[in-house]
Order: structure tokens, then C-alpha cells, then sequence
């Protein structure tokens, strides 16, 4: 599931190699073109999330009413 789109996620590798990382360079940022694009992808992340939720709850529902 896919809840924000501004940072990157990490990967086993780079967490294992933080400790190791005396200047930082393993920080890493998703960057958009602009803020009104950063701001679609959230949005879109955000109702991705809302659409998982919602099939989620019609399968329960059907599971439910199908005894």
C-alpha cells in the first residue's frame, strides 16, 4: 500500500548502511517538478488509499451477506 509519494522508500541495503553513513549521502527524496505536481500525487496516493479501503470493506460485506 502506497501512502506518500514525497519520500523514498528504503530499501534493506540503505537501512543497513545508515550507521555506516558519516556524511549522509544515503538520504534520499522523491522530488517533483513543481508543487502543484507534488500536490497531485498526493492527492492521488491519498485516494488510492481510499479506494483499497473501500474495496476492502465490499469484499468483508459480500463474505458477510453471501451465509
Amino acid at each position: 500500500m502506497e501512502y506518500g509519494t514525497s519520500f523514498a522508500s528504503p530499501s534493506f541495503l540503505s537501512g543497513v548502511a545508515r550507521p555506516l553513513d558519516q556524511g549522509s549521502t544515503l538520504k534520499g527524496y522523491n522530488f517533483s517538478v513543481s508543487e502543484q505536481e507534488q500536490d497531485f500525487d498526493e492527492l492521488r496516493s491519498d485516494w488510492n488509499v481510499v479506494a483499497l479501503d473501500l474495496c476492502e470493506l465490499m469484499d468483508e460485506y459480500a463474505d458477510e451477506n453471501e451465509k
